[in-house]
């Protein structure tokens, strides 16, 4: 008898992956993935993207249906006995983004489910009854609704007030404002809105034939939900701040019968509540057995957001912390249940998907690769780079530097216009210059013979400062290791760096490892939590994991064994006082650094 498979869908930014893996081997049977752009060109989308004016970024919402038919029938063509053996499915998607779904929705996905279609496809079958309010869904990468984020802070008191409630200042790629936007400028439409669902969810809702709750850790990332509250719930405040940044009713407080009446109806737009991420919502709707031969057994686990489900693929465990450092830097971790978390303006924080009240604090930061290349420089390669890296000295002297050559998220400052960083002094906590800078490692030296190389570990140590000191402020403080990901994970000196200033020793994937894990966590972590949620359904019986009787995700998952790690630096302890100056200094001048770059 062949072996049982769970599969992982990841809807990402720029296609669908797909992976399945065997429930009692553990293995990675399958893994394949579709291009928006080059495998349905039909949609127009350059990087799985429409880009519009006012920096608004869309996707068309039947894309991601149209997808979803093909990557099936891939696997069907190819393996289907995949199909035919998955005992359950689950799905990652690009976090903060929406869809508008219209008052023919649910019909029309319901008769699409009984099979009532027969071959035809079920994006026909949806444009055709005008399934959807809105035609694009916006995504992550949306950064329109700056004055919608303006509004719901001040509505709700402040940026530090909103992350106490909802775990995170506004920012504009987050589902709240994005909604705000559209009940401003697109009133009409969001009139036919019935339902506002996550990307993540939009899939589940496809799977089962009907309407599916968000999880709570993508739906932590929305602005609409309590961070704490237990069991998750809309906040109708948060949903009163929503509205008043879309324009509807300006004045009236929540008191008021009228306007909590108004609250109430946006609420019934989000669906149900949020539900425990491990949540089995049914099982697969009878379309998909007919059309692809996916076992009518198989059941649908609730989907969540990418960054909530590459914490499972990487199987990190609390305590640990991952740095993925990408276009963009994103430093995430766990905390237990018990552990608490106090939310700052310059961070975000998340419900854990693998546990019932854990928390996921995640930094990200914009000035990620794309700074350590422009400092890198065209004239260099980057064995040039790793290399100066390694020969200059460790902790500058008692000199940092902060490269923003970008708006930066952690903390929230504007683009420093000059080419070179602002360079503070340790010891006087004040702004310095590259002169001096280079002078505290080589009297000798002109102003700026050997800046380059200075500069070079400098952005390497600014981003690992900066990580350190912010994961501590959540809750964090001291990794047991430390996990690079991204393309800099590659990179030994910049492993050095984060050894030493963390003084924790660091890991990262083997360079010679094939299996792709890395870059599928989000899909595999999306099939580990499918197991995790019919482990504790149908084999010991339990709905509520995290109960007496329940079974942990790590011990869920077993045989799976993710990516070989390698551990790449240990901290040299010599350095942790020099790295710990530089720390405490920047800690104290992190509040000044936009009325330093302005002044600059």
């Amino acid at each position: 008898m062949e072996e049982r498979v769970v599969l992982g869908l990841d809807l990402s930014t720029q296609g669908l992956k797909a992976v399945a893996i065997g429930v009692d081997s553990g293995k990675v049977l399958l893994s394949l993935a579709l291009n928006f752009d080059a495998d349905l060109p039909e949609y127009g989308t350059t990087d799985g993207v429409h880009r519009g004016d006012e920096h608004e970024v869309t996707s068309p919402a039947l894309m991601f249906v149209h997808a979803l038919e093909e990557v099936l029938g891939m696997i069907k063509r190819t393996n289907p006995s995949i199909l035919e053996r998955a005992v359950a499915v689950s799905t990652s998607g690009q976090q903060h983004g929406a869809v508008y779904l219209s008052h023919t929705f649910a019909s029309a996905l319901s008769a699409a489910a009984e099979n009532s279609l027969g071959d035809s496809p079920l994006h026909e079958a949806l444009r055709h009854a005008s399934a959807l309010a809105l035609e694009d869904a916006h995504v992550w990468l949306d950064a329109s609704t700056s004055e919608e984020c303006r509004a719901i802070e001040e509505r709700i008191g402040g940026a530090q007030t909103l992350a106490n409630l909802a775990g995170s200042r506004a920012y504009e790629r987050y589902t709240g404002p994005q909604i705000a936007r559209r009940l401003k400028y697109r009133s009409v439409e969001m009139e036919e809105c019935d339902h506002i669902v996550l990307i993540s969810a939009f899939i589940s809702s496809l799977l089962i034939g009907k309407p599916a709750p968000v999880d709570v850790a993508d739906g932590s990332g929305m602005l609409l939900m309590p961070i704490n509250a237990d069991p998750p719930q809309w906040s109708p405040l948060l949903a009163d701040a929503v509205l008043y940044a879309g324009g509807q009713g300006s004045a009236a407080s929540i008191e008021e019968p009228e306007r909590l009446q108004a609250v109430n109806a946006f609420i019934r737009k989000l669906g149900a509540p949020p539900v425990p991420s491990y949540t089995v919502l049914g099982n697969i709707a009878p379309m998909w057995t007919t059309r692809f031969g996916i076992s009518r057994d198989c059941r649908v686990v609730a989907a969540s957001g990418d960054n909530p489900n590459s914490v499972a693929g990487l199987l990190l465990r609390p305590g640990e912390l991952a740095v993925s450092l990408g276009t963009s830097d994103t430093a995430f971790c766990l905390l237990p249940d018990d552990a608490g978390c106090e939310p700052r303006v310059s961070a975000h924080v998340y419900r854990s998907p693998l546990t019932r009240c854990g928390y996921l604090p995640l930094v990200c930061y914009s000035n990620g690769s794309l700074a350590r290349e422009r400092v890198k420089g065209p004239e260099h390669s980057w064995a040039d780079f790793e290399a100066a890296v390694g020969r200059t000295t460790p902790a500058l002297n008692g000199f940092f530097a902060v490269f923003c050559f970008v708006p930066e998220i952690a903390p929230r400052v504007p683009a420093h216009s000059e080419r070179e960083p602002l360079v503070i002094d340790a010891n006087t906590r004040e702004v310095s210059s590259l002169t001096a800078l280079v002078k505290a490692q080589r009297p000798d030296a002109g102003d700026v013979d050997g800046s380059w190389e200075l500069m070079c570990r400098a952005v390497v140590e600014y981003r690992a400062i900066a990580v350190r000191l912010h994961t501590e402020q959540l809750g964090l403080a001291k990794p047991s290791r430390i996990v690079l990901t991204g393309g800099g994970a590659r990179s030994k000196s910049i492993a050095q760096v984060f050894a030493d200033v963390f003084q924790a020793s660091v890991f990262c994937a083997e360079t010679s490892s094939a299996s792709g894990d890395e870059h599928n966590s989000a899909a595999i972590g999306a099939a580990l939590r499918a197991k995790h949620g019919i482990r504790n359904m149908d084999i010991i019986g339990a709905t509520e994991p995290g109960s007496s009787h329940s079974i942990s995700f790590y011990d869920s998952v077993e045989p799976y064994r993710a990516a070989p790690l390698v551990c790449a630096a240990t901290p040299q302890t010599q350095l942790k006082d020099a790295y710990q100056q530089l720390i405490d200094a920047y800690a104290a001048i992190e509040h000044e650094l936009a009325k330093w770059l302005l002044r600059e």
